[in-house]
């Protein structure tokens, strides 16, 4: 039930704008015409106009995009505004016109009252819209900034092997001994192992290449705590073409306590478990003297 004032003009307002916009059933019908009775100031073709007028700008209401940002706050604030002053300004324009709201396309913007003209406007407006759907609004995703970022470069064996020297004082650094089996030929080059890390190096110059399809060479470690039958595996290395310097890490299968001896021998591709020892070609005596460098 609608008892105030205040809401039945509003109510008189909704039913102007929806018989504006879509036509209005029996039951509103008659309930506006009693609403226009209470309200004789109010001339109902300003909603049939304000809604003429949007209907003729509808192409450009369709391509405008989404509402402006505040438009909508200010088309209640003028809507809310022009409620308050509406009876007012409807009753001076009624006796400026002989008691008579002039109505009509040439006349109407002149002699309408300026609240309820901006609230006819409004509300048509603001139906119109409402019935059209709701807006898709596109907001713009604030794309993230990805910045790939490498992770620092893994030092080099030869940096490496720098680097053990310096900060093991007990490291052992040993210089390689040449063998009958590579006829003749100049190497030089020394091995380091450090017993506190468990780790090593070997570097070589001169030593010839080898085609890592048939042949690869393999370091062993003596232990002076294991049968010398059975030497630690220290890996299988290449020895590229083309290199004038090679340091390759000591892969060591088990822990190395006490070595005694450094050896590399050529053997099929992949190692062997157990070497026969007929291709030795390097060995690095622990038992001989110490190296600096």
């Amino acid at each position: 039930m609608i008892n105030s004032a205040h809401e039945r003009e509003e109510r008189l307002l909704d039913l102007l704008a929806k018989q504006a916009v879509e036509g209005l059933g029996p039951g509103e019908t008659s309930e506006l015409r009693l609403l226009l009775r209470e309200h004789p100031h109010v001339d109902p073709q300003q909603f049939e106009l304000a809604a003429a007028a949007v209907s003729a700008t509808a192409a450009d209401l369709d391509d405008a995009g989404p509402l402006p940002a505040g438009l909508a706050d200010r088309i209640v604030a003028s809507t809310q505004g022009g409620a308050e002053d509406a009876s007012a300004d409807a009753r001076a324009a009624a006796a400026g016109s002989g008691g008579r709201v002039v109505t009509g396309p040439a006349s109407w913007w002149r002699t309408a009252p300026p609240a309820w003209l901006a609230a006819a406007a409004s509300l048509v407006i603001a139906f119109a819209l409402w019935m059209r759907g709701p807006e898709t609004v596109e907001v713009p995703v604030e794309v993230e900034r990805v910045v790939e970022v490498a992770p620092p470069a893994t030092p080099g064996p030869g940096v490496r092997r720098a680097n053990l020297v310096e900060q093991d004082q007990t490291v052992i650094r040993r210089d390689w001994q040449a063998t009958e089996d590579l006829e003749g030929r100049t190497v030089e080059g020394d091995v380091v192992w450090s017993e506190a890390l468990q780790e090593g190096y070997m570097r070589f110059r001169g030593l010839p290449p080898n085609d890592p399809s048939e042949r690869q060479y393999q370091l062993w470690i003596f232990d002076g705590e294991r049968d010398d039958r059975f030497p630690v595996d220290g890996g299988v290395f290449d020895v590229p073409h083309g290199t004038d310097e090679v340091i390759v890490p000591i892969n060591a299968n088990l822990p190395v306590k006490q070595p005694a001896l450094f050896a590399v021998t050529v053997e099929p591709s992949g190692g062997v478990m157990v070497s026969s020892r007929e291709d030795l070609v390097l060995i690095a005596p622990v038992d001989a003297p110490d190296e600096d460098g």
